[in-house]
């Protein structure tokens, strides 16, 4: 059976020693950072949202309720010439931010956008 990802996904940032992250048990990931700019954007949105926590959803393609985009600027390259993450721009907010290699985790390959809805993390709708 073909590995098959997940259109939408669900992630809950927090802080933890200074530092976003987030954990995902059924990918593996505990405490993955987000950093380089991305911080700056979960910054930014938990400063419009009066420190309110929030979740983030996200997907390769549209889907009702996105109100923010990622979109791809390069990909990273490591030393030895090897893809090392993704860049992205968020034109919403105005600002760059680096996706490590854990984003390959949810897509085979990074998306060209990154589509985004950002809620309450005790919404129900």
């Amino acid at each position: 059976m073909p590995d098959v990802k997940n259109r939408i996904n669900i992630i809950a940032p927090y802080v933890y020693e200074g530092l976003w992250v987030f954990d995902d048990e059924a990918k593996g990931l505990k405490r993955e950072g987000l950093v380089a700019g991305i911080d700056t954007m979960l910054d930014e949105i938990m400063i419009q949202r009066g420190g309110k926590k929030f979740v983030i959803v996200f997907g390769d393609g549209p889907f009702p309720g996105h109100t923010m985009t990622l979109v791809k600027t390069y990909d990273a390259i490591d030393a030895e010439g090897k893809p090392y993450g993704t860049w992205y721009n968020c034109p919403q907010l105005d600002i760059e931010g680096w996706l490590c290699p854990a984003l390959l985790e949810y897509y085979q390959q990074p998306p060209e956008i990154i589509y985004v809805e950002v809620r309450d993390k005790n919404d129900r709708s």
